[in-house]
């Protein structure tokens, strides 16, 4: 089984508890290729923020990649940073943005057999690196004149570039994500990469 949906921020244990949620199968039909040197890559994030007198206060939160085998039936490498809110103001503009904050990348470890044979899953790429991000309820995307209602939806900032929706859940039943601006889980799967055991 791949772990790969989120189906809930708490209260989970197993194969498939992680800090973002309990995950579940993704359904992926590995039969098609040949698996023996691919991984699967994903991203993962979480938050939790309080309301004080009107004003949203960052708690805590993480961000991370975890690549599994692409039958699900092992979790080669997981890579786990702390959000830790920065000094800064985070970027304007964050569209439908309930809150948003600038947090920076802190305390990474890296966890599993799998690390040393993908390149960049080491718990030092990402140290120490300042986003903005932003959290919205609903969101409207709209391409080539068509709207599409987005929810749950996690976006970052990189200087020059504005705001980007990382997490989202493109609202009919592709449920990746979970939870309220208070408490969120976020999960993405990214693609391949190759592992050379």
């Amino acid at each position: 089984m791949l772990c790969g949906i989120a189906t809930s921020v708490s209260g989970c244990s197993g194969d498939c508890a992680s800090p973002f949620g309990c995950l579940t199968d993704s359904g992926f039909d590995s039969g098609r290729i040949d698996t023996s040197s691919v991984a699967v890559l994903s991203y993962q994030a979480d938050a939790q923020t309080t309301q004080i007198n009107g004003v949203t206060v960052f708690d805590a939160g993480h961000f991370g990649y975890l690549a599994t085998s692409v039958d699900g039936s092992r979790r080669l490498c997981e890579v786990l940073y702390r959000f830790v809110e920065d000094n800064r103001s985070p970027a304007e503009g964050c569209p439908d943005c309930e809150w948003t904050f600038q947090l920076v990348m802190q305390d990474g470890a890296a966890t599993g057999d799998g690390c040393s044979h993908m390149a960049n899953m080491d718990s030092s790429s990402l140290e120490g690196a300042s986003f903005s991000w932003g959290f919205a309820s609903s969101y409207t995307y709209s391409y080539a004149g068509v709207d599409e209602a987005w929810n749950t939806v996690l976006f970052y900032s990189n200087p020059g570039y504005g705001w980007y929706p990382m997490f989202y859940n493109r609202g009919y039943g592709q449920g990746y994500n979970v939870g309220t601006a208070e408490d969120a889980g976020f999960f993405r799967t990214a693609g391949y990469v190759y592992y050379y055991p």
